[in-house]
């Protein structure tokens, strides 16, 4: 890995009835607003983990993904750093321009880090999941978590929250020891048998700590793996809804959904 190359000085004004605010940045690599990351030499850097090692050596806030396929992603430091990518609609996680593949699991985070991604899909290529994490303070916004042949998910430890995002999976889509607070964020399952969620807490000097998953908001909802082409008739598939209600209802949504006809 190279040393990337650290903005110049900059001095910005801002000038109002009353006063006159000055702000400096000296051009030392401490200072620097943020690193770029991109697949030519539009960046400082090409590798996002590179990036991300550097900017937490370096003290760097934030890593700037220009639009791309990346290779897979191992974090194991602890400074708390964000990555944020290039998206036609920061808001709209379909429109993602920057995406991680990985062959078992596109990001992996084994840190205490406290590490906030936006706008990046991660890929799974294989039999793996998504992404792994560990550590507090860790956050999704507006990300994909893709594994049509397996899990999207999978945290040991922490704290995570999931936000505008969306999820793709045909093996448990949440899974491990960690907290989760997922909002707003479709989960699309490849499978009648798939779960949705598999957690349980770690066990300390023989005592069975507790692990908790909030879903809000979100819809859950069948999918298909390949696309299937119906020469007879459509069949739609139904759509799970969650999110807070102010009480429970005598029965839960799923209870009552009907048997699904066979896929023709």
């Amino acid at each position: 890995m190279h040393n990337p190359t650290i903005p110049k000085a900059t001095v910005s004004v801002t000038e109002t009835t009353t006063s006159t605010e000055i702000a400096t940045s000296a051009p030392s690599a401490a200072s620097a607003a943020a690193i770029t990351v991109a697949t030519d030499s539009a960046g400082a850097l090409t590798q996002i983990g590179d990036a991300a090692s550097y900017a937490q050596t370096h003290d760097i806030p934030t890593v700037t993904v220009l639009a791309g396929t990346y290779s897979a992603v191992t974090i194991s430091a602890t400074a708390p750093i964000t990555v944020v990518a290039e998206s036609k609609n920061e808001n709209d996680c379909s429109q993602n321009e920057v995406s991680i593949s990985g062959k078992d699991s596109a990001l992996s985070i084994s840190a205490s880090a406290g590490i906030d991604f936006k706008n990046i899909n991660f890929v799974n290529t294989g039999s793996g999941s998504a992404a792994r994490i560990a550590g507090t303070k860790n956050g999704f916004y507006s990300c994909q978590f893709l594994s049509p042949n397996g899990g999207a998910l999978v945290a040991n430890q922490g704290i995570a929250i999931i936000a505008n995002s969306f999820m793709k999976a045909s093996d448990t889509t949440v899974e491990g020891t960690a907290t989760f607070y997922i909002f707003n964020t479709p989960i699309m399952l490849l499978g009648e048998s798939v779960r949705v969620i598999y957690a349980q807490g770690k066990t300390r000097d023989g005592i069975l700590l507790n692990s908790t998953t909030i879903i809000d908001r979100c819809s859950i909802s069948l999918g298909l793996s390949q696309p299937q082409i119906q020469s007879r008739k459509l069949k739609f598939l139904p759509v799970l809804r969650l999110g807070r209600q102010k009480q429970l209802p005598p029965r839960l949504p799923w209870m009552d959904l009907p048997k699904l006809p066979p896929i023709l």
